[in-house]
């Protein structure tokens, strides 16, 4: 099992735009507030669920190996995945590619505030 990510847990809440803009302001702050609610208790649980994960499945499969990609590995690994992200963009549209541009903002915030 390869780990080529090394960042902090990174989430996005994603609804139709026009059911949430059909909503009322109250509505609307209600999810809003229930996102952020439920992204901060995840990454509370994340590391603790992470290794749980990690214990079942070497527990299922002991044979699995883990590993942890070096920066210089990780870095090929990004550039090999450009093609992919290319047919996501395609595929989803000018939305998708709209909040693809703001999930990668929000994990190069994430890394940042993680080297600090």
């Amino acid at each position: 099992m390869t780990n080529a990510f090394e960042i902090p847990f990174a989430s996005a809440f994603v609804a139709n735009l026009a059911w949430f803009n059909g909503l009322t302001p109250e509505g609307q702050r209600a999810i809003k507030d229930s996102a952020r609610e439920a992204i901060a208790y995840i990454i509370s649980e994340a590391d603790a669920i992470n290794e749980a994960d990690k214990a079942l499945m070497l527990k299922e499969r002991p044979n699995i190996t883990f590993y942890d990609l070096t920066k210089e590995e990780r870095e090929k690994f990004v550039a090999l995945a450009a093609p992919a992200e290319k047919m996501f963009i395609e595929m989803a549209g000018p939305e998708g590619e709209r909040l693809l541009v703001e999930l990668k903002k929000e994990i190069k915030d994430l890394e940042a505030k993680s080297a600090e």
